[in-house]
């Protein structure tokens, strides 16, 4: 287990995948709440790293993932019982991305768009926030410039345009936005 400094490089180069839950039994192992249904990121991780709401980040081996979706459990190596497991708690839990299999061209992970710049038919209108993951479409939050936060489904005919390393999301109009 080791502590390190967090970086702009150091969260590009993890992705958030999902947050520590409450104990699990005696044994040290924590639920887990992945960030979306369905993710399979933690599966075959061999180390993560877990960062509290206050910065403070820890890395950890893996030792096992047992069960998947919303009953996976996790057992990390020095976390031997119910008390060291509940101290991490809330704990968002990251990946190293280049542990992860390569996307193809185009393609991005959800967690990214987070940060990304806004823009409408006028010009820049605010930063995603946070990505909502719904049963029939993803949206996401976006602060605009006066900090009012409204929701926008992704996906055409709204979202015309998103490039990740540029940073930038386009949309068609500002009219799907859920307020």
């Amino acid at each position: 287990m080791s502590e390190t400094e967090r970086s702009p490089k150091s969260q590009r180069a993890r992705l958030r995948i999902g947050r520590v839950g409450s104990p699990h039994g005696l044994a040290g192992r924590v639920k887990v709440r992945l960030a979306y249904d369905g993710s399979e990121s933690l599966a075959d991780a061999t180390r993560v790293w877990l960062v509290s709401d206050d910065g403070e980040e820890r890395e950890f081996e893996v030792r096992e993932v047992l069960g998947e979706g919303a009953k996976t459990l996790l057992g990390l190596e020095g976390v031997n019982d119910r008390d060291a497991a509940a101290k991490l708690t809330h704990s968002h839990i990251e990946i190293v991305r280049d542990d992860l299999a390569p996307l193809a061209p185009g393609e991005y992970y959800l967690a990214d768009l987070v940060g990304v710049a806004v823009y409408g038919p006028e010009g820049r209108i605010g930063e995603v926030v946070e990505v909502v993951v719904n049963p029939s479409v993803d949206s996401v939050r976006i602060r605009l410039a006066d900090g009012r936060i409204v929701e926008q489904p992704l996906g055409p005919p709204w979202v015309t345009k998103i490039e990740i390393e540029d940073g930038r999301m386009e949309l068609a109009s500002l009219d799907g936005f859920i307020v």
